[in-house]
């Protein structure tokens, strides 16, 4: 199999994984020698014999890989401390090095000492003396090595694993408050912050109290570990025992080592011994360290405040400048979100918020927060007229927004300072650690400063962002009276100003509802976006007496179902509102302008006066088009009664021409109608005797005929008299029923040809009354003639006279088909 070599290799080896660092193979020698069988040791991991900050690095395993044809040595050579299985500690010699070419192999081969024995520390005891001169000489010469902090503690750390049975090394040291210590040596990979300690709580505080190494059992380790407390969490995992050195240079406290070991009885008196003789050496050096890397840093943070201040004098907008600042203040700082929270008004709310955090895709400029402070703005900052520091686990401050409380759980402590300008709260500025990360005094004063120098650009940015606010309001009010006049149609109008309003406040429902030229109905006369009943937008007068209708100009920053008035624009979505009149002093009120949104609290008091000054842009461009759109309409009514004038005159003239020529016909007619009547009676009379009965009869019809005419040129006179208004009635007394039984006699002939009967029913008496005989007479024969005409033969026509009191009623009935309904 593909290990089977190992076994030929004369000495204890092992094959190690360099991806998982777990053991893949085990030669007899090495079984021997660690009392366990390879079954037991392969498929674990290999910390129990080579520690994290032994084992190398990829780059090494390549350089070694790539060298092991060139005859060179290639590998290090490390002195390890090994537990065997029945807990007896081992110092060992261990090689590490390639597998041939393999860059993804570590071979391992240990060379034990002959007793091999670590127990009660003979070994060391024999030889304490070089040990404590070894290290002391190592210590001298990283001492002088270097002055970066972290490569120091690199190094020491190495050197005391090297010099004890260690397998972990961390360093604190003291921060800017005795209590908070910085965690050094080791961090998490990939992060160079500096994880915070609290050493007020046992056991750093008290062997820094006593200034004399601590040695702390496993069940110490567990307790403190279980307690979260001041240990880091990665030092104490697996450690059996640790000792906590104090570092401490003349009078000053420099902070502690903490050194952990698998074993159980990891430390004794020698270690405690060696500890104290090289503390002093290492916190002097440290010291110095420490006093070259403050000055440093006060020099970044001089740069860090005078970049600042350079950025923040030259910002007009926070966005761009916000971006700037925060990668300027990480060059310090560990920093994983920066905010700029502004306060506006007298009532301290904020309603702009600038992000930045190390995700570009979530840097942005949030509006309109719905967070309100309660209070003025001087009052909300009274507890932060200082910076102040939040713990990941503290109760955030009252100045803490929702978008920082969001995040709480990916970031670490977070400080908040004020920004003043002229003595006046102007907003906050908040800034987080990365998760795990603690701030302190330093970090405080140093955010409080940069506070100050932004202070300033936040007021700036303010101001020119109101008064560029105003130059756009003003902008596009100019634009809407400017588009709502260019045309005078209505409709067009109504399009316009919702184009232009779209630009300075946002709506889901825009609405301007008017009154008619009356008064007396105000409805909806142009709607767009969310559909939604008129609501309070409907009204019709009950009286037709002009509707009263009131100035408004209100926000409704929550639309109730039950409202009576607007409850309806809830059950269609609408959670908000803010509404003016239209109108002027001289016209009153001609209706309103509304806009709505799907949010509650959508609209303050700023967007009711904008919209106020809106509704007066657009009042006189609506009454203007409602004042074309009547006028149009006058005008089209003008033209019309002018037509229907012009052809009722030419209608008059048609009708005198026509009265004009039936005179002229009729007075034509009737000369020879008279000449015909005439000699028509003469043959009547036939004196002589000389016609015989035909041509008697011949002759009566003739003269029936004649008379016939004659009424009917009667008719004609009587159109043309009625049309010129000189129709008069000759009122004398007669007999009706007379006059009834003469009408049935001269009509017979009429009724004979179709062999129809006339039945009169009237009184028995007579009935006299005072009327024109022939008008009389000419109604009641157009009427029976009219029944006769239209009913068929062989019927019977009624003529029904009644008296009711000083009425006579004649109706004239018949047995055809009548007349129909239209």
């Amino acid at each position: 199999m593909r290990w089977n070599w190992i076994h030929g290799v004369p000495a204890a080896a092992l094959v190690i994984d360099a991806a998982d660092r777990t053991l893949v193979a085990v030669n007899g020698l090495a079984e021997a020698q660690l009392g366990q069988a390879a079954d037991a040791l392969t498929g674990h991991t290999s910390e129990f014999l080579i520690p994290d900050y032994v084992f190398p690095d990829r780059s090494d395993l390549l350089g070694w890989a790539a060298a092991v044809g060139s005859g060179q040595p290639v590998g290090i050579d490390v002195d390890l401390l090994v537990e065997r299985a029945d807990g007896v500690a081992q110092r060992v010699e261990a090689h590490l090095g390639p597998v041939d070419g393999d860059a993804d192999y570590l071979l391992v081969t240990l060379s034990f000492g002959a007793s091999g024995v670590l127990g009660a520390f003979q070994t060391r005891q024999n030889d304490f003396d070089a040990v404590v001169h070894r290290l002391l000489v190592d210590v001298a010469r990283i001492v002088g090595s270097t002055l970066d902090l972290r490569i120091f503690c690199e190094r020491l750390a190495l050197a005391l694993v090297q010099a004890m049975p260690a397998d972990r090394v961390a360093i604190a040291l003291v921060g800017d408050t005795p209590d908070m210590f910085d965690l050094v040596y080791p961090t998490p990979e990939g992060d160079a912050s500096t994880p915070r300690l609290d050493a007020s709580r046992s056991p750093i505080l008290e062997a820094m109290i006593q200034r004399t190494p601590m040695v702390l059992s496993e069940s110490e380790i567990n307790a403190e570990v279980a307690g979260e407390t001041t240990l880091p969490a990665r030092f104490c995992s697996g450690q059996r025992s640790a000792c906590v050195v104090p570092l401490v240079s003349g009078e000053e406290e420099i902070g502690c080592v903490l050194v952990g070991s698998s074993l159980v009885n990891g430390f004794g008196a020698e270690d405690i011994e060696l500890f104290s003789q090289i503390s002093g050496q290492i916190a002097g050096a440290i010291s110095n360290i420490k006093l070259l890397e403050d000055l440093k840093r006060e020099a970044r943070e001089r740069d860090l405040l005078a970049t600042v201040g350079r950025i923040a004098g030259s910002a007009v907008e926070l966005g761009p400048a916000l971006r700037d600042i925060a990668l300027e203040i990480r060059n310090v700082l560990p920093v994983a979100f920066v905010a700029i929270h502004e306060f506006v008004g007298e009532e301290g709310t904020i309603t702009e918020t600038y992000n930045w955090t190390k995700s570009p895709r979530r840097n942005h400029r949030s509006g309109q927060l719905t967070v309100d402070y309660q209070g003025t703005a001087d009052e909300r900052c009274v507890e932060l007229r200082r910076p102040v520091r939040v713990p990941h686990s503290g109760r955030q401050p009252a100045a803490m927004l929702s978008s920082m409380s969001q995040a709480r759980d990916k970031v670490g402590d977070v400080i908040t300072a004020p920004l003043f300008s002229s003595n006046r709260p102007v907003g906050t500025l908040t800034v987080a650690a990365n998760r795990g990360e603690v701030y302190g005094d330093r970090e405080i004063s140093l955010i409080g400063r940069v506070a100050s120098q932004i202070s300033g650009a936040v007021h700036t940015a303010r101001l020119y962002q109101e008064q560029f606010r105003e130059s756009e309001i003003r902008r596009i009010l100019a634009a809407i009276g400017l588009s709502a006049s260019q045309d005078l149609t209505v409709e067009h109008v109504f399009e316009r100003v919702t184009n232009e309003v779209a630009e300075l406040l946002p709506y889901d429902r825009i609405c301007i509802a008017l009154v008619d030229s009356t008064r007396t109905r105000l409805r909806v006369e142009f709607e767009l976006g969310l559909p939604a009943p008129a609501g309070p937008y409907e009204l019709e007068s009950d009286d037709g007496e002009p509707l009263q209708l009131a100035w408004r100009s209100r926000v409704i920053p929550d639309i109730a179902e039950g409202d009576a008035e607007v409850g309806p624009l809830r059950e269609a979505g609408l959670g908000s509102m803010v509404e003016v009149s239209l109108g002027t002093g001289g016209s009153g009120v001609i209706g309103y302008l509304a806009l709505m949104s799907t949010s509650a609290a959508m609209y303050g008091e700023r967007d009711r006066e904008l919209l106020q000054l809106v509704a007066g842009q657009v009042t006189p461009a609506i009454q203007n088009a409602l004042s074309h759109e009547q006028l149009l309409q006058l005008a089209d009514a003008r033209a019309a009664e002018a037509k229907a004038e012009a052809r009722s005159r030419e209608l008059e003239k048609l009708n005198q021409a026509k009265s004009r020529f039936l005179g002229v016909v009729s007075h034509e007619l009737r000369t020879p109608l008279t000449s015909i009547v005439a000699y028509s009676e003469l043959l009547e009379r036939n004196t002589a005797g000389n016609l015989n009965e035909r041509q008697i009869h011949q002759s009566s019809v003739i003269m029936k005929s004649a008379a016939h005419l004659k009424f009917l040129i009667g008719d004609l006179l009587d159109v043309s008299r009625i049309e010129s208004g000189n129709l008069s009635l000759e009122i004398s007394r007669i007999e009706l029923v007379d006059l009834i039984v003469d009408l049935k006699a001269s009509l017979q002939p009429v009724l004979d040809q179709k062999n129809q009967r006339l039945e009169v029913h009237a009184p028995a008496r007579d009935l006299a009354l005072d009327a024109d005989s022939p008008r009389i007479t000419q109604v009641l024969s157009n009427l029976i003639e009219n029944a006769s005409k239209y009913s068929p033969p062989d019927t019977v026509v009624t003529v029904d006279v009644i008296q009711k009191q000083d009425q006579i009623l004649i109706t004239v009935s018949d047995e055809g088909q009548g007349i129909s309904d239209e």
